[in-house]
Order: structure tokens, then C-alpha cells, then sequence
């Protein structure tokens, strides 16, 4: 036994509900691994052991970028060069998250421990100006553990203005 939640207190008819903060009666966080909450029913005599086990989580997702490209990108919408592909590796699911200069751009949906994700050189929906930008990856598990933050790497914004395809002159 960890922890006591209700001690010898008459409960009502019906559906109870109790919480658990996952610290022991001493009031110290309890060690990662599953727990079977135990529900005594003392008139008649009965103890029941709960079905679904409690799993306290408390190691933070690692994660790292496996893929940067291009460096050098143009996201003015001429389908070359419009978006940078970051990928992803984290050792358990985890909700992934690109940050451009310390301010998250995209959150990835879903808890896949691979994959990518595609940058299009925007902020808030807005374009931003040519010049670098400092890309990093952060990740958070499904129990709300934050992972480190992989390294920042730097990608430049760059528009290029191309002239007509065609120029027509006379002889």
C-alpha cells in the first residue's frame, strides 16, 4: 500500500469518486512503474483489486532531428523550395512540436515516434521576412512529461524574383 485515500469514512449510495496525486502517504512522488488501486468494502467483507492498473510516468521523451532540408529555402508558393522538411525520432509517443526562433510554428497531431514535419516559412499564418531562422524540435508524452529540446539549427528565407518567362522585342 502506497497511499490511503479514504480512511474508515461512510461513503454514499452510489458512484464515488476519488483522486490520486501519485504521491505516498508520506507525501513523496511514488517511483515509475503500474499500480492496482484496491477498494475495501469492510461490511461486507470484501476486498476488490481494480482491473485497470495506474501508470506513473515520469521520464521526459528524448528526441532527436534525423532530417533538415533544404537550408535554404524560397516559400513564395512557385512549388520549388516552398518548405522545409524536419524529421523526427522520439523513444516513445509524444506529441512533437517545430519551433522557429523559441516560438512554436507547427504542432504536430498524433504520437508517432517517427516522422516529419513541413515548415512553410510562416508565422501565425503571416509570411516571414527573408534572413535565418533558428529551428529546434521539443516533444510530450502522453503522461505531460517535456522533453529536452533537440540543438537549433539555422535555415535561411530567401525570395528570389525571377524575371518574365518571356520577353517579346521587335527586330
Amino acid at each position: 500500500v502506497v497511499r490511503r485515500l479514504v480512511r474508515r469514512e461512510k461513503q454514499p449510495r452510489g458512484q464515488v469518486a476519488f483522486v490520486w496525486d501519485g504521491e505516498s502517504d508520506a507525501r513523496v512522488p511514488v517511483p515509475e512503474g503500474s499500480y492496482r488501486p484496491r477498494v475495501k468494502l469492510r461490511r461486507q467483507h470484501r476486498t476488490i483489486v481494480l482491473p485497470n492498473p495506474i501508470r506513473v510516468d515520469t521520464t521526459p521523451p528524448v528526441i532527436a532531428m534525423t532530417r533538415l532540408a533544404p537550408r535554404v529555402f524560397s516559400p513564395d508558393g512557385d512549388a520549388r523550395s516552398d518548405r522545409v522538411v524536419v524529421g523526427y525520432r522520439v523513444d516513445e509517443p509524444a506529441r512533437v512540436g517545430l519551433y522557429v526562433n523559441e516560438e512554436r510554428a507547427v504542432l504536430k497531431k498524433g504520437t508517432r515516434t517517427e516522422g516529419t514535419i513541413d515548415w512553410f516559412g510562416r508565422s501565425g499564418g503571416e509570411p516571414l521576412p527573408q534572413g535565418p531562422y533558428s529551428l529546434r524540435l521539443g516533444a510530450v508524452d502522453v503522461a505531460g512529461n517535456e522533453g529536452r529540446p533537440t540543438r537549433s539549427k539555422v535555415v535561411v528565407i530567401r525570395y528570389i524574383a525571377l524575371g518574365r518567362s518571356s520577353i517579346v522585342t521587335t527586330p
